[in-house]
């Protein structure tokens, strides 16, 4: 998996698929472990009142893991990232989204 921390908006983009290929001009972290309900986009269905919480082991700067929430994660001793991430096959499907989202 790789991640490419938005510059625009530091928000967190887990692809399964090299960003590089897509055109991203961004700095890409390759190897990236994600834990958690990994869905498109960070969302997770049927549970609208849990927000999905990103946290990042302190033991190693490339595993991430998805949490329930803020509490679950610092409870975890992950340090806490907040809820601004999303995950896709494709950089491109990002580019896609941000391009539609005024």
């Amino acid at each position: 998996m790789y991640l490419v921390i938005d510059p625009r908006d530091d928000t967190y983009v887990f692809t399964h698929e090299d960003p590089r290929l897509d055109g991203c001009q961004a700095a890409v972290m390759e190897d990236i472990a994600l834990e958690g309900p990994v869905l498109h986009y960070g969302w997770r269905p049927g549970d609208p009142d849990r927000e999905p919480y990103l946290g990042r082991s302190p033991h190693d700067p490339t595993h991430f893991r998805i949490f329930d929430s803020s509490y679950d994660c610092q409870l975890a001793g992950f340090e806490p990232l907040g809820r601004q991430f999303v995950t896709v096959n494709r950089w491109q499907q990002y580019v896609e989204r941000t391009a539609s989202t005024p």
